[in-house]
């Protein structure tokens, strides 16, 4: 992404102040990598600052120290081969020589674990987090429990009609025009497990119209409703709660 430009480069300009690009080679990238792999620095972020002659990205020091992982090497590879393969495009040619051509040969390994991250919830939080939904917001506990009955993808979920559910032979139906992967040839027909089966009966489905979609509303009774629901909008009140 271009933010992933602008925070690798920008770092990378920081810690040479002096250099242009000519000025960079090999050598320099390959320092510059170790540095950051044994990281002994504290950390700096850029932040936009407006004055009246213009706008300008500052530095601010941060109090974290952060060591660059393997998956951070290899992006960061990554985002300068792209760059410097730019800056050596005949149609601009700002230097003649891409420093990171012998950089892809040398082999720059970490050591340093990455910090679990996006860590499954525990049996125990799950059944916390769903006890105080069922008692605080009971959209998002439909929400949460039509997901993870059928995975079905929230944005298909929020696309669901009343006629796409069958309790009687229970079933949902995910139809082509709903679903996210563009490749499919037939409508998805997802089976309903008992416990689903039981919290979509309580909506009494059969007294609207088939058209109508079955997580509408977050703030009615049974959720039911003419328009649909972006996806974003079960997942802020999933956060919110957690």
């Amino acid at each position: 992404t271009i933010r992933s430009y602008e925070s690798k480069l920008g770092q990378f300009v920081y810690a040479h102040p002096d250099k242009n690009l000519k000025d960079i080679n090999t050598n320099t990238i390959e320092k510059y990598f170790q540095s950051k792999i044994q990281n002994k620095k504290k950390d700096i972020m850029f932040i936009k600052v407006k004055t009246p002659s213009g706008a300008y990205k500052k530095a601010i020091e941060l109090d974290s120290i952060t060591c660059w992982t393997q998956k951070t090497v290899t992006n960061t590879r990554r985002v300068f081969s792209a760059f410097f393969t730019w800056c050596t495009n005949k149609d601009q040619a700002y230097i003649t020589l891409n420093p990171m051509k012998e950089i892809e040969a040398i082999k720059i390994r970490s050591e340093v674990e990455a910090p679990e991250c996006n860590v499954p919830f525990s049996d125990e939080d799950a059944k916390t987090i769903m006890s105080y939904l069922d008692e605080q917001d009971k959209y998002a506990a439909l929400f949460c429990r039509i997901i993870y009955y059928t995975a079905i993808r929230p944005g298909e979920i929020s696309k669901l009609r009343i006629k796409d559910v069958d309790l009687n032979s229970r079933t949902i139906t995910v139809r082509l025009n709903v679903m996210k992967n563009p490749k499919k040839v037939k409508p998805d027909i997802v089976h309903i497990e008992p416990s689903l089966l039981e919290e979509l009966r309580k909506l009494n489905l059969q007294q609207y119209p088939s058209s109508f979609f079955l997580m509408s509303n977050p703030d009615s009774e049974n959720f039911v409703g003419e328009k649909w629901v972006g996806k974003n909008t079960p997942y802020n009140r999933f956060v919110k709660a957690l």
